[in-house]
Order: C-alpha cells, then structure tokens, then sequence
C-alpha cells in the first residue's frame, strides 16, 4: 500500500494459506507462513512456508530454501547482509537439518553453518549488531537452556556446565556427595522420566537407577523436604504413599533404590523441612503433631523409633527450613517467634533446650530454605533484605554474627531449596535467572572460596576456529569466556571445559577470517563475577570459493582458469557457449582448499568468441566470461 496514500498499489501476490512474516532488503521482499504455493505477476510457483517475491514486480523468485518440504511452518524471518534468518516450526530448512532457526544465504537459498538448535517454536526475530534475539516457546537454543528468549551468535547468559534440566519447579534438594537429590513438580529431569522425587549424579546431573515409584496424595503431591543421611533418605511433603509403602507426609527411603523403609512417625499434616543429626531427625511444617505428640510445626524425632522427643521450639507459624550445626539448630520460615523469643522469619535454636539463641538476621519474607556451609549459613526464600543487607532471595549469613556475607548471586524468583557440595551452592526454586544469568529452576552456583589463579597457556587460531587453554592452579574451575573485538563490547561466549591433562580450554567456532577477537575469563569469586586478564588473537583469512576467470582474458593461446576453493569437497569447472552448451567440464574436488590454475586445452581447439565459465561446488556456482582470439 502507498505510504502517504494508504491505496493499495499495482504489487499483487497471492499465498495459498496464512503469511505470519515479513521481511524487506532492497529489492526483495521475504515472506513466510503455512502456504505451500505462491502466484506473483510471474504465474505460481511451489513454496513451502518460505519464499522471495521481487518488490518491484511481485514475481517469485528463484531462492527456494524450503525445498521440497519438511518445513511446517515459518513464523519469523529478519535479514542481515546477505543472510535471512528464519525462525518456525521446521526441521530442515535450506537442504539442511535446522531445528526451529536457520540462517540462509539470501542468493542461494542453501542453509549456512549457523545452527542453533532450538527445541520449540520461533515467533520473533531481530538482529542488532553481532546479535541474533529470537522469541518463541523454546527451552534450550544453541545446545544450552534458554527459555523463551535468547540472544544468539553473540550468547548473553551464562548456564553452567550441569544441567538436570527438570521441565517444571524444583522445590527441595538434598546432596551427599556423589549424588543430589531433588523433589518438586516436575516429571522429567537428568534425562529420565521421574515424578516429583529423583537423585541425579553429581558430576553429570543425569538421573541414577533411584526411583520411589508412585507417590500418592488425597489431592496434590508435594515433595517440600528432603534429607540424606547415609544409606537413608528423609522426604517430608504431603502425601499418603511413597516407595511403595504407605506413610503420612514423612518416609524414610534406601538411598540407592527409592524403597520405603520401615520408619513411620506418622506426621498430622504438611512437613516442609527436614534436617538430619546423629539419632536425631529435626521436621519443621504446618503439623499440628507428629510422632504421637503435640508439636507445634516442629520438632525432633528419633531416627529408630519414629517417636518426637522432649525437644519442643513451639513456633507460632509454620517451619519451612531447618539446618543443623553442632550444638544449633537453624529455623527458617513464616513465624515471628519461636523458642521462646520474637525472631522475623529466621532463628537458632540450642539443640539441647529448644531455645532461641541471640542469633537473629532478622529477614524481611520468609525463608524457605537454610544450609549450611563452612562459616556461612546459606539462606533461600523470598526476602529482599537480611543480615542487614539487601538481598534478592538467595544469602550466606555468618554463623556467629548473623550479618550478610560478601557472597551475593542474586535470583530473580523465589529460592524453594538450598544444598552445600564440596564447591558449590544447589539451588531449586521458581526461579529463570540466577545472578542475572539465564538458569532455570535449577542452579550451581561457586560457593565463598579462596582466589582462583588462571594463566593463559595457548592460544590457536585457524580461519573457522580459535583454541585457548589455560592453567587453573587449585584444580578446576567453573568460569566464562568472554570475546569482544575492537568495536565491540564483552559478550560471553560460554563455558571452558576440562581437556583431561589438568587444563581448562574452550574453542570457539564462531570466528570471521581476518579479525581480530579479544578473550577473558569471568570466574565466580564470593558469588560475584572477577575478570581474569585478556588476550588477543588474529585468526587467519580462509580460502573462499572464487573464480577469478581466464588468465590471460582474452585466450590467445592454452585456456588456463585462476580459482579458489574452500575446502576439498566435490567440485567442477565447465566451459559453456552462449547458448548454454557444455564445452569443456573438469572436477576439481581432488585439489583441496587453496588457490589454484587449471589448463582446460588449448584454445585453438574452440572457435574464436566468448564463452562462459562455471565453477560449481555443492549449492554454490560462479560464472565468468572468457574470449577466445587468434
């Protein structure tokens, strides 16, 4: 339609179904959607979801990436120079295997390397800069978790290596070195199908063989505390069978197979937290009794028989986290006193009395989970402030003086869960981003540790490819790379990764030929973010496909062909006249990537005038003209 006039003009193109996008570069205009056919001026031609039309005439083009079908449906596209990103619900896309995004050449119409992989529909699309953000119901892009938005090709966020990747909340966690154990909502995680309750190896995040089976409630099952304690694993929640056996709202399962013990305490209602000493099994929640005595949302039951001690806090409210340090048992949630003094929300308690020590942070929202390591007390909730410091639902408060520790990631939803491991902090919760980097539900985060030490050991350029590696005193490390060039700013590229010989190295295989790209490490040091020292790389020009044509122009004598190639795959010279007849045809794929002449004959053999020369390899052809004298 005219711009100033808004009357529709002369340009008529007619689409066999709906057209979702629309994308315009120069004299092209790019459409897609669900039709399988489009009638320009030119007559029909068959398009699956994808075509070109020419904005001045309407006529279809020739560029052709949805082929001969396996695209269902195109919902976005954006053009940058000569490529035209598309985004759908397609499986190929450009004579390649492209999962819902796909970059096409703009003149060929053939699918480029760039290959994100997204796992669900792309609806949006737009390119700023080095940037590819794409929009959609997608969970993971580019072999990473990213859910339903993600900046591409240059990667903003940064998941970390483990990754159970569990397709809804996770509410409780538990570790005991080889494992972590998880409950909440979800049906899937580590790779298996798991309702409400998994152990996941600690190194791989893959779920193991453990498996409680069905777990029943009267209305909804919740799994909102776990503990492990050896052979044995403590679930609190609501439910009335686990493991095969029935119990209310508290079990006790083998550690390895999932299986219902014989432990039975019977709890009144809900159990949100759990913690685990010696014989002593602490159980906070919303319970009016449990191990056939009244007590008020907690208490203490003994691990053999099932029964609550004499050990009674009697909190006002309901008990959401326990943890226990020596001679302390630590309390978090919605109360506002318990052990016999006003605590906000977070307490500790002597494990011998009952009694509120002089502790108190104080937290502003109930705390949800507590942990503990080292000198720090790990604290998950929904809180903004405690221990005196603004802090986003996730804190390490000191164990002596209850004040906030340096240690601050920061989450952007509530915390349900907390675990300690050797070197890092498992969180479970509501949450999509933790220190404002892309982790969803699920996240390990680098605990308050001593200084990481990194020296770079090499660096390697070629032309698709640049390999680091570096040298981490201490052992391995989890850290960002992060790249920029010199009109750029740092953006993370993604995770380093153990090469087997004591060093971290990370390759990046997004690199142009002939710039230059500056790289650093970004490590979590007291849960913020430190910049190791940078190094820069020149990554060398590759060969490209290119026919430089007759040399000399006009041919006097033998015709002689100066061409590049890019790589060794199957490719073919061939000398045409100007009706399109073929002359002369040599396959060339032997020679390999580089720079390259060829004797086709001497010319005498061909009659004087011009001809065409093709140089073809796989989707890609070049043309050039050649004149043939006496």
């Amino acid at each position: 339609m005219d711009a100033v006039t808004g009357a529709t003009t002369a340009w008529a193109v007619h689409a066999s179904n709906r057209v979702y996008a629309l994308a315009v570069s120069g004299t092209t205009v790019y459409i897609g959607g669900d039709f399988t056919v489009v009638r320009g001026r030119c007559g029909f031609q068959t398009r699956y979801h994808v075509a070109a039309l020419d904005a001045t005439t309407g006529c279809v083009t020739a560029w052709n990436p949805g082929g001969q079908g396996g695209v269902t449906s195109v919902y976005a596209l954006a053009v940058s120079g000569p490529t035209v990103f598309v985004g759908g619900n397609f499986s190929t896309l450009g004579g390649e295997a492209r999962s819902h995004l796909a970059a096409v050449d703009s003149a060929t119409g053939q699918a480029e390397d760039w290959d994100p992989r997204g796992n669900g529909n792309v609806f949006a699309l737009g390119v700023s800069g080095n940037a590819v953000f794409a929009g959609g119901t997608f969970t993971g892009m580019g072999g990473e978790p990213r859910n339903y938005l993600a900046a591409l090709d240059a990667i903003t966020g940064r998941p970390l290596p483990w990754n159970p990747d569990p397709n809804s909340s996770v509410w409780c966690l538990a570790a005991d070195g080889a494992r972590v154990y998880a409950g909440g909502y979800f049906s899937s995680i580590g790779g298996q199908a798991r309702e409400y309750l998994a152990a996941l190896d600690a190194t791989t995040g893959q779920a193991t063989a453990f498996d409680a089976g069905d777990v029943l409630s009267l209305h909804e099952v919740f799994i909102w505390a776990l503990a492990a304690s050896g052979p044995t694993l403590y679930v609190g929640g609501y439910f009335f069978y686990i493991g095969g056996q029935s119990r209310s709202n508290l079990a006790a399962l083998d550690a390895t197979t999932g299986e219902a013990t014989a432990w039975n305490p019977r709890a009144g209602y809900q159990v949100h937290a759990l913690a685990v000493s010696g014989n002593t099994v602490y159980v906070g929640g919303t319970f009016p009794w449990i191990g056939s005595q009244t007590r008020n949302y907690i208490a203490a039951v003994d691990a053999t028989t099932g029964l609550a001690t004499d050990w009674d806090p009697n909190a006002d409210q309901t008990v959401l986290a326990l943890a226990v340090s020596g001679s302390t048992v630590y309390a978090g949630g919605y109360f506002t006193r318990i052990g016999g003094q006003d605590r906000s929300h977070v307490a500790a308690l002597d494990a011998a009395t009952g009694l509120a020590t002089d502790w108190d942070p104080q937290a502003n929202g109930m705390v949800n989970a507590l942990a503990i390591g080292g000198p720090a007390v790990y604290a998950g909730g929904r809180f903004t402030s405690v221990g005196g410091q603004p802090r986003d639902r996730i804190a390490a408060l000191d164990v002596t003086t209850g004040r906030a520790t340096a240690w601050n990631p920061g989450a952007d939803g509530e915390v349900r869960t907390l675990a300690v491991g050797d070197v890092m902090v498992y969180a479970g919760g509501d949450f999509r981003s933790m220190g404002n980097l892309p982790q969803s539900y699920i996240a390990a985060i680098g605990d308050v540790s001593t200084p990481t030490l990194l020296s770079l050991v090499d660096a390697q350029a070629a032309p698709d490819r640049v390999r680091l590696r570096w040298f981490a005193a201490g052992g391995p490390v989890l850290a960002t790379v992060y790249r920029r060039t010199v009109d750029t700013a740092w953006q993370a590229q993604g995770q380093v990764s153990e090469d087997g010989t004591g060093h971290i190295v990370f390759e990046d295989a997004h690199v142009r030929a002939g710039l230059r790209y500056g790289y650093r490490l970004g490590v979590l040091q007291a849960g913020q973010e430190a910049f190791m020292g940078e190094v820069w790389v020149d990554v060398p020009r590759a060969h490209e496909l290119a026919l430089a044509g007759a040399r000399p122009n006009p041919v006097l004598s033998d015709l002689t062909v100066a061409f590049s190639l890019p790589d060794g795959q199957p490719a073919r010279l061939e000398l045409m006249d100007l009706a399109g007849r073929r002359i002369i045809a040599r396959d060339l794929g032997a020679l390999g990537a580089g720079s390259h002449v060829v004797n086709l004959g001497p010319s005498r053999e061909l009659a004087p005038g011009v001809y065409l020369l093709r140089l073809t390899q796989g989707a890609r052809s070049l043309v050039t003209r050649a004149a043939v004298m006496r």
